[in-house]
């Protein structure tokens, strides 16, 4: 579903970007809300479930922090680390410390486990799933970085258009669609934490390889090969690493669990945005490696430059997934008979 999604998103958004302008994209973002809105509320079925209390005091805060984090990041992109993202930073710390506290305080306080917190700490206590959920954070900033930094050198330095980009790209998601439903089924017959491992480390291998070989020159059809290599890694790695998190996590808890998942993935992709940029900046000024992002081409004689700053950015994307690689390996081990896995 997710492979095929991007597909479509990523046809949509080249040819969007390339005809109307990067602006419209937001309409497809909310033509897509409204149906989806108008379905859930004809298909999705309410049902009573255990009667419980909600945490105010932990949403608030965690919604304010998301909210910093969102805003932390955005300027970032701008300002780089200017005084004002450190001011936001050093916010959303103290935000961080302040709601770990309010949770374990909630949890004491509740009379049913998990029923009135946000998010129940005490999950972080089994090994398996913490990990699990700590792997899909580090592979969001990891690998989405990679993601950007590979448009910005595609349309900032070949001078290729949104819609040609798309193209270029289209063949590793063809791929992922076709392969994620088997590394799913494999996962379920041999546990996750090979399947997982496998797709970090195809996932990492192409990123290192940018960040050897990439220059203004590289034969366009070595971006596709080394595109399919990361590809193949995201449709291994997804399905196994998020049935690692709801294998792992009892059912009373699933819906945080989920809720967990896909905010440590946004949190994630937002970070990688951030740190590509403010990487990718540090060899050409940052309003450049900014309009490169909107397809303008990076002229000028400093095209070496940018690429070198891109080169950095991807070493950094390769340090993120190896230390996702040890995480995914040292997550420990799963009872496939049982549905147990090591805490």
């Amino acid at each position: 579903g997710w492979s095929m999604g991007a597909i479509v998103g990523i046809l949509l958004g080249g040819l969007v970007v390339t005809y109307a302008g990067w602006r419209y994209i937001f309409l497809i973002n909310v033509s897509i809300g409204l149906i989806l809105s108008i379905i859930g509320l004809r298909v999705i079925k309410s049902r009573r479930g255990i009667p419980g209390c909600f945490d105010i005091p932990g949403a608030s805060i965690l919604f304010f922090l998301l909210l910093l984090v969102s805003i932390a990041s955005y300027r970032s992109i701008f300002e780089g680390l200017s005084q004002s993202v450190s001011i936001l930073t050093a916010a959303c710390l103290l935000l961080l410390a302040l709601f770990i506290l309010v949770e374990k305080r909630s949890l004491e306080i509740s009379s049913e486990r998990s029923q009135c917190p946000v998010i129940d700490l005490g999950i972080f206590g089994n090994r398996y799933l913490s990990y699990s959920l700590l792997s899909a954070f580090l592979q969001s900033v990891g690998m989405f970085a990679s993601s950007f930094i590979l448009t910005l050198y595609l349309q900032g330095v070949r001078g290729l258009t949104p819609l040609e980009t798309s193209l270029l790209l289209l063949p590793s998601y063809l791929i992922s669609s076709m392969i994620a439903p088997i590394a799913g089924r494999l996962s379920d017959r041999y546990g996750s934490r090979i399947p997982a491992s496998l797709g970090i480390s195809l996932m990492l291998t192409s990123s290192a390889i940018y960040a050897l070989i990439l220059n203004p020159g590289m034969p366009l059809e070595y971006i596709v090969i080394i595109s399919i290599v990361g590809g193949i890694g995201s449709s291994i790695f997804f399905p196994a690493n998020n049935r690692a998190v709801m294998v792992s996590a009892s059912s009373d808890i699933y819906g945080g669990v989920s809720g967990l998942l896909r905010t440590l993935n946004n949190i994630g992709t937002l970070l990688s945005y951030s740190i590509a940029i403010a990487i990718s900046s540090t060899t050409v000024p940052r309003e450049i490696a900014l309009t490169a992002f909107l397809g303008e081409r990076v002229i000028g004689g400093i095209e070496a430059g940018f690429v070198e700053g891109l080169r950095s950015s991807f070493a950094v994307s390769a340090a993120i997934l190896l230390l996702t690689l040890i995480l995914s390996i040292q997550r420990g081990e799963e009872d496939l008979k049982h549905g147990n896995t090591t805490r």
